[in-house]
């Protein structure tokens, strides 16, 4: 544990940019975890060195690793698994990589003969089962084509193949001086075009498109019958274009879209450090209202937040700006203490509050945006970049083997306040504590663009141009726990969807959370009369259930 110590100190002694007092408190901070962790109660802990080792692609008998313990290593036959190896798809028949919808229609023909079910999967980013299924999987990954420019309805459009992902297709319009019209990138830049769709994926603004499936302008797939169909905004059924925009992938196999485009512009983003009592006293959109791109990290357990606030600017980009939020400068030989630290966090929350204050500081002393200064990357807190790069990011690959749970839940403009509130007060209540990114806070405008996507507006809570926010806790899964111990754990996550669900008209994400929530928003009614709209849609390009799975059936419940 002494490396831990190491690291953040030696971190807070290069510094320029904290003052001394914000040296003194990540070294005291850091102090106070390592005298803790050699406490019997700081020691004591199932699963530290399990954490080690699991996720490492090895079933290692000798270290205690089976299909219980860990599941990420010894499952057999797995065929898909998520980007964080915490959904194990493994009732799959065979795999088919198509190159060309040609091939898309044939392997859809071959599986209405053979009575199987197929499923297109992208970068499994998800974390919920909505990618598993039986029958026949279609990784879409050399489908990822950009076909050019052109029109629409007289609306400037990019047309591409939906295995391209996010990011990728935004350099590609980057060359080309164009962006994806409003600020619809993720956090996460490695989400396919096709996936995200899908999902309803979003990025965070209050002013500009947020979610990539509200700026399509056609849509090409192929249906459970195996035919191809081809559908544009402007002439197609509403119902059925909305239901395609947003698909959960029961729809059909998209194939290629047409997205809408502008020109490319900067941000000038800038990162800041406030005490929480500002959300609560100017509200939390208030915040970000004046920026075009702007997002929250709410570190609860210290009263702190980080705002990161980009407008739109003539300036010129600085050099190789980025943003590296999910892809903090960690040496390698720090992972595994920092696992082992927040495994004894899952134990006792005394360390995970403690880490928690530590990831705050860290925050400050390595602000999330780079630019090149004097020839050598440095990091920022005042940064101009193009759009797309200024608000995503890659993920570290020191992410293998670590296994976390995201729970994000929107909830309507007219609700965030008191559920902010409410939020705040589950949290006292449970001395949770959340030390990889805190409370990520987010935001999308909601629009009548899709039927499912969780930012729709259908007249209720729900209404045309007001911002949707989205609460998400990533939270570290701890291994090695028995059943009751996890169950323990987890309660407290379990409660804070449970409340945003149950009282404030919350909508969980589809590509997180719980089997369960889904389950719960019906029976809350979060997504009134869209439900069963979509079914209709459903029903009429998948008749056969081609496209249905374990995850359809939580939606809609076989009698």
């Amino acid at each position: 544990m002494n490396r831990l110590f190491v690291l953040f100190s030696f971190l807070s002694l290069i510094s320029t940019q904290l003052q001394a007092s914000d040296r003194r408190n990540l070294n005291r901070t850091i102090e106070a975890i390592n005298a803790y962790l050699q406490t019997d109660v700081g020691r004591s802990c199932p699963g530290v060195d399990l954490v080690v080792s699991c996720g490492n692609g090895l079933c290692e008998l000798d270290k205690f690793e089976n299909e219980q313990s860990c599941p990420a290593d010894c499952k057999p036959n797995v065929t898909v698994r998520s980007y964080n190896s915490i959904i194990l798809c493994d009732e799959y028949h065979a795999t088919h990589i198509p190159t060309n919808i040609e091939e898309v229609r044939d392997i859809v023909k071959m599986a209405l003969a053979k009575n199987l079910t197929v499923k297109p999967i992208g970068a499994s980013h998800s974390a919920t089962d909505i990618m598993c299924a039986e029958g026949i999987v279609l990784p879409m990954e050399k489908m990822d084509r950009v076909l050019g420019i052109g029109q629409v309805n007289g609306v400037d459009v990019v047309e591409t193949e939906t295995g391209i992902t996010v990011f990728e297709l935004s350099e590609w319009l980057h060359e080309k001086g164009l962006a994806l019209a409003g600020l619809p990138h993720m956090g996460f830049r490695d989400v396919t075009v096709g996936g995200a769709i899908a999902t309803g994926s979003h990025g965070s603004s209050t002013k500009h498109h947020g979610v990539i499936s509200n700026i399509i302008a056609a849509i090409e797939f192929v249906d459970g019958e195996g035919e191809i169909q081809y559908l544009e905004e402007h002439t197609a059924d509403p119902d059925e274009f909305k239901a395609l925009s947003a698909s959960l992938g029961l729809l059909g196999i998209v194939t290629k879209v047409k997205l809408k485009v502008q020109k490319q512009f900067n941000l000038a983003v800038k990162v800041s450090y406030h005490d929480e009592y500002k959300m609560f006293e100017q509200g939390v959109i208030g915040q970000v209202e004046d920026c075009d791109y702007g997002q929250l990290n709410w570190f609860p357990g210290i009263g702190k937040f980080v705002k990161t606030c980009g407008k739109k600017t003539w300036r010129p980009a600085h050099r190789e700006a980025n943003n590296e939020l999910l892809k903090p400068k960690f040496p390698k030989f720090i992972v595994n203490p920092f696992k082992k630290v927040l495994q004894r966090g899952a134990c006792n929350n005394t360390i995970m509050c403690m880490v928690e204050k530590a990831r705050y500081w860290q925050f400050k002393l390595q602000p999330p945006l780079v630019r090149k200064t004097w020839g050598k990357k440095r990091n920022r807190r005042n940064v101009v970049g193009p759009s797309h790069r200024m608000v995503s990011s890659h993920l570290t690959n020191d992410q293998e083997g670590f296994f976390q749970m995201d729970w994000e839940i929107a909830v309507p403009a007219r609700r965030a306040q008191d559920a902010l509130v409410a939020i705040k007060k589950h949290i006292e209540a449970n001395d949770t504590c959340l030390p990889l990114v805190g409370v990520f806070i987010r935001f999308a405008p909601s629009e009548d663009k899709t039927l499912l996507a969780h930012t729709t507006s259908d007249g209720s809570d729900w209404r045309e141009g007001e911002p949707a926010v989205f609460f998400e806790m990533p939270v570290y899964l701890p291994l090695g726990f028995s059943q009751q111990q996890f169950e323990q754990y987890e309660r407290q996550f379990v409660e804070f969807a449970q409340i945003l669900i149950e009282d404030f008209s919350g909508r969980p994400h589809w590509g997180k959370n719980r089997a369960w929530t889904f389950d719960l928003a019906v029976k809350e009614n979060s997504y009134g009369a869209n439900l069963e709209r979509f079914k209709a849609v459903m029903n009429k390009y998948d008749p056969k259930g081609v496209f249905s799975n374990k995850f359809s059936k939580h939606l809609w419940p076989e009698p």
